[in-house]
């Protein structure tokens, strides 16, 4: 969106300033005052705040080059503090051009104050003064007269376009007086000073969309994750307890439920044997032979036994 300068208004708010000047509204300008001593009571975007209805302001990036206030203010002003007590002698207005759009304030009206509490319209012959503003003509005008304040606020009657946008420069003369520092309650002191609706909408949706796919993240996450952790400590835990019992199994030689048997005891076997003493003629005695008289096992001729040890490892 783009915005720029479109017309010009100036009007005399009185004569008698001896070396009347710019305030600091207007850039560039070696006395600007601060962007907090402009405030509204609304604006269309963050990037149509007051601060940004300066006349010489260039747009940058989302920041406008113009104030405009919210479709939602049925009463929409812009308002300047004053450090020192200042004698107003011009008001000067632009338009903007806003996507081709010539956008500008063809009527405004003006108060002041002292403390931004009470407030004073400027009046003729008591009826509250509406002046025109820009109307592809520009134009000044002695009003005011005798104007001093430390706050002063314009109100935008009707406007060419659609929104209400402006950019202002008030010249005058400030005063050698003490100075005056900005009240607190300065932003909420209009019935008005709220932000726009559709502003605060454009904002609330994104942040409630955004807490909620955090909040069904985090859910998600946390559903996904703790069966896993729950396993995860289960397993360990039984894993413990596996070995813990194979410690204690393996003092009492158990392992998994099988009795290891104590080793059988081995077995020593020996055995001799003796075949007799041979024929005299050196053969072998046939069928007819005789029989030996003496068995050839007897205790006496036997050298041959059979011995069976066992080894008790008990």
């Amino acid at each position: 969106m783009t915005l720029s300068y479109f017309d010009t208004a100036i009007f005399t708010v009185s004569a008698g300033c001896p070396n009347e000047e710019e305030l600091g509204v207007k850039v560039p300008s070696s006395k600007r005052i601060p962007d907090k001593y402009m405030t509204s009571s609304s604006h269309q975007s963050n990037g149509h705040q007051a601060f940004r209805g300066r006349i010489g302001l260039e747009s940058k990036g989302s920041w406008a080059d113009g104030w405009c206030a919210s479709q939602s203010d049925s009463d929409p002003y812009i308002q300047i503090f004053f450090e020192h007590l200042t004698y107003f002698t011009i008001i000067e207005s632009e338009g903007v051009v806003i996507d081709g759009e010539k956008i500008f304030v063809k009527a405004f009206e003006v108060s002041n104050s002292n403390d931004s509490k009470d407030w004073t319209f400027y009046s003729e012959g008591g009826i509250k003064k509406q002046f025109s503003a820009n109307d592809d003509v520009k134009a000044k005008n002695t009003t005011l007269k005798d104007t001093w304040a430390h706050y002063i606020r314009i109100y935008p009657k009707s406007r060419t376009g659609k929104w209400m946008c402006m950019r202002i420069a008030l010249y005058g003369c400030p005063s050698d007086g003490p100075r005056k520092f900005l009240d607190s309650d300065l932003i909420s002191n209009g019935a008005l000073a709220k932000k726009p609706l559709k502003e605060t909408l454009f904002l609330v949706i994104p942040i409630v969309l955004f807490g909620c796919v955090i909040i069904a993240g985090l859910l998600c996450f946390c559903c996904r994750h703790r069966p896993k952790r729950a396993r995860r400590i289960r397993e360990k835990k039984e894993k413990k307890e596996k070995e813990a019992q194979h410690q204690t199994e393996a003092k009492l030689g158990i392992d998994n439920e099988i009795v290891y048997e104590q080793p059988p005891p081995y077995e020593f076997q020996t055995v001799s044997l003796d075949f007799n003493n041979d024929m005299e003629d050196g053969g072998f005695p046939n069928d007819n032979s005789a029989q030996l008289e003496k068995p050839v096992f007897t205790d006496d001729n036997k050298f041959f036994s059979f011995e069976r040890n066992a080894i008790d490892y008990s």
